[in-house]
């Protein structure tokens, strides 16, 4: 079979729906106290980290949406208090790129995204600001299973 990079941009956007709705059903079995309790990690708490993946993912999806949000994604570093309502968003969001992504066509990938960053706009292929994304993704959700072990 041919090398087919939107089968597999598809399949990455459908699996990080996945993987968060998993993780996020561990996360929802934890108590409020459980989910702010200080931690060691990049982030001090498991709502911290989560909040820090839909926030980034939002700075993303904007920008790949042709959007100018920019860094007013990040005004709030916690944007949701609990569990439900971050998993809610993140959802949301999560329907959000695999909508996206199923749109895309080859010229889509290849296609300029302009990242605004400030007092810059940074200018990046398509396919590559989604690798970018999924990774991030991936390296956060795994600080989080680091975190669930240790609870």
């Amino acid at each position: 079979m041919p090398y087919d990079p939107l089968r597999i941009f598809r399949k990455l956007a459908r699996n990080n729906r996945l993987a968060n709705f998993r993780l996020h059903q561990a996360c929802l079995q934890l108590s409020q106290e459980e989910f702010i309790a200080r931690r060691v990690s990049f982030f001090p708490t498991l709502r911290a980290t989560l909040n820090h993946i839909y926030t980034v993912d939002r700075f993303y999806i904007d920008a790949l949406q042709g959007g100018t949000l920019g860094l007013a994604a990040f005004a709030e570093d916690e944007p949701f208090a609990t569990m439900a309502e971050l998993g809610s968003a993140q959802t949301e969001l999560d329907e959000v790129l695999i909508a996206f992504v199923d749109g895309l066509d080859e010229d889509g990938l290849a296609a300029t995204v302009n990242i605004h960053r400030g007092a810059r706009i940074q200018q990046d292929r398509c396919d590559d600001v989604l690798s970018h994304l999924f990774q991030h993704q991936t390296h956060h959700r795994g600080q989080v299973h680091g975190l669930l072990s240790a609870t």
